[in-house]
């Protein structure tokens, strides 16, 4: 199944049931926030996937609390509570509005458990050479009348709700 995060989200409850052996998320950085719905929905899936490779040709960590989510999905064994990797990571400290996660602690043995054990970091210089030219491609899919009717309307509906919100952010 290849699927964007949204229709993902959409459909998490039908790919909650079932049990996919293999996942990659591509633009993985969509997933760090703790608090998003598409991460609701989702890590508790790619958790239960018996392996999940994550890319991102973004880069992630600006502070250690927005890799929590995305290490909580490789390894739940070991980054089970964010409130044990807060500790240990984010040097917390008391505000106004409850506790400061943005800070960060530890960040050399971060660093030394991600880059030997989770991460694989290439600069684009070095891949640059690997990466061929690009190339579009149409590829018609032969569909039977019903199903094209059906996808048209979906279609429809889709670009009306785009046309609403794009209204509504005006």
């Amino acid at each position: 199944y290849i699927m964007s995060y949204v229709l993902a989200t959409k459909l998490a409850a039908l790919i909650d049931r079932r049990k996919f052996n293999f996942c990659i998320c591509d633009e993985a950085h969509y997933l760090k926030s703790r608090d998003s719905q598409r991460s609701k929905y989702l890590v508790p899936v790619l958790m239960k996937t018996k392996r999940v490779l994550l890319l991102s040709g973004t880069p992630i960590l600006a502070r250690p609390n927005e890799i929590y989510n995305l290490l909580r999905i490789l390894r739940p064994d070991i980054f089970y509570s964010f409130k044990a990797f807060g500790m240990r990571y984010c040097s917390p400290r008391e505000s106004y509005f409850g506790v400061d996660w943005t800070g960060s602690s530890n960040m050399r043995e971060l660093h030394l458990m991600l880059e030997r054990g989770l991460m694989i970091r290439r600069l684009k210089s070095e891949v640059l050479t690997e990466l061929p030219a690009k190339r579009r491609q149409r590829v018609i899919i032969p569909c039977d009348a019903t199903i094209l009717k059906k996808i048209g309307q979906l279609l429809k509906k889709v670009k009306g709700w785009d046309e609403e919100s794009r209204g509504a952010a005006e």
